[in-house]
């Protein structure tokens, strides 16, 4: 069994009062083969793209989320996605999108897809 050192110890204690227990972001990168392993166990899965800046976002975001959904923080940055979503109490997983936006072709935000099990859009 590894000891911390005092100082080790310290900087873990302080890291995890600071952000809640959590040592990692809220709302960490995913790519394209990352969302296809989230989704390869579920029939259907809503994927919500959004972005902190976006008024319409906030407006959607704020309604009812359908169970399992995973949101995508696309043209935005980590901090300001995660602000926005402790902001309005969503606990909905959420990723930075690192290419997917563009994989989907999605355009605009905030646009919803659903996904089946091998990541493909369904309409």
């Amino acid at each position: 069994m590894k000891v911390l050192s005092p100082l080790r110890h310290l900087a873990l204690l302080f890291c995890c009062m600071v952000l809640g227990g959590q040592a990692q972001a809220v709302c960490p990168d995913l790519d394209v083969a990352g969302l296809k392993r989230l989704v390869a166990d579920r029939k259907v899965t809503p994927v919500v793209f959004f972005a902190s800046w976006c008024t319409e976002c906030a407006v959607h975001l704020r309604q009812k989320l359908a169970s399992g959904t995973l949101l995508i923080a696309t043209f935005d940055e980590r901090r300001a996605a995660e602000a926005v979503l402790k902001q309005l109490a969503i606990t909905a997983p959420c990723y930075l999108d690192h290419g997917i936006a563009s994989a989907y072709q999605v355009k605009s935000i905030p646009m919803t897809l659903r996904l089946d099990q091998s990541g493909q859009r369904l309409e």
